[in-house]
């Protein structure tokens, strides 16, 4: 939801809930991009127990970048 100039709450189109919810779809430049791993994230992959903790994390690294929806 989003405020306008009012301070009231409005609900989200559907345009925007499949912006923020929907899974993404890459094309093989951004694929490339989303999931090239730094030295650092390839450390933090690395550090999981197990092959799908690493996918996962992966994935996760990937979905981020993409969304770029980081948190502090």
């Amino acid at each position: 939801m989003r405020a306008n100039k009012n301070k009231r709450l409005t609900v989200p189109s559907e345009a925007e809930k499949q912006a923020l919810y929907d899974l993404p779809d890459f094309d093989d430049f951004q694929r490339a991009e989303f999931f090239a791993m730094t030295e650092k994230e390839h450390g933090i992959v690395f550090q999981r127990n197990g092959l799908r903790s690493q996918l996962y994390c992966l994935l996760q690294i990937g979905y981020f970048k993409a969304k770029q929806a980081f948190f502090h």
